[in-house]
């Protein structure tokens, strides 16, 4: 036990840099529940790609007017 003392005492810079990893792993989960928000829609429904895949498919170049698309979700 006394080794580890003596480890501990010789290294000042073990506190602060528990500190730091203490944030960066506190960033870290609230940038994961950040992004889960984006993948929500407007109604709270989570937005899947077969969503997206099968609205785009419904998308006709020069025929699909803004209102239709922003009724399909694009803005």
């Amino acid at each position: 036990m006394s080794n580890l003392i003596r480890w501990r005492n010789s290294h000042p810079m073990l506190s602060l840099l528990l500190a730091a990893s203490i944030i960066v792993l506190l960033a870290v989960a609230a940038a994961v529940i950040w992004s889960r928000g984006s993948l929500m829609g407007d109604d709270g429904h989570v937005v899947s790609l077969d969503l997206m895949k099968g609205a785009y498919d419904k998308v006709t170049p020069g025929r699909t007017s803004e209102p239709e698309l922003a009724a399909l979700g694009f803005d």
